[in-house]
């Protein structure tokens, strides 16, 4: 979210808000003719980098995340 918001600024600053709607009305009326046109090739497109990004979470779960020690305290006192 932070990296949306930082890049939404620092594409703004360059843009004013008038073009940024245009650019914006363009891109949601052509994306999705695009995207019926050429589905077939998008979704495996698609399919292949959920695959490999797959691959990478998994790597980094195996690594990273699943070395992370998990204590929480079942038995607080009050």
């Amino acid at each position: 979210v932070v990296a949306y918001l930082w890049l939404l600024s620092a594409i703004g600053s360059y843009f004013s808000f008038f073009t940024l709607a245009y650019i914006g009305t363009l891109l949601s009326i052509t994306v999705p003719a695009l995207y019926s046109r050429f589905e077939a090739r998008v979704d495996r497109y698609c399919g292949m980098i959920h695959k490999s990004i797959s691959q990478h979470y998994k790597v980094v779960d195996e690594n990273v995340i699943s070395r992370i020690p998990r204590t929480l305290s079942k038995d607080k006192v009050s």
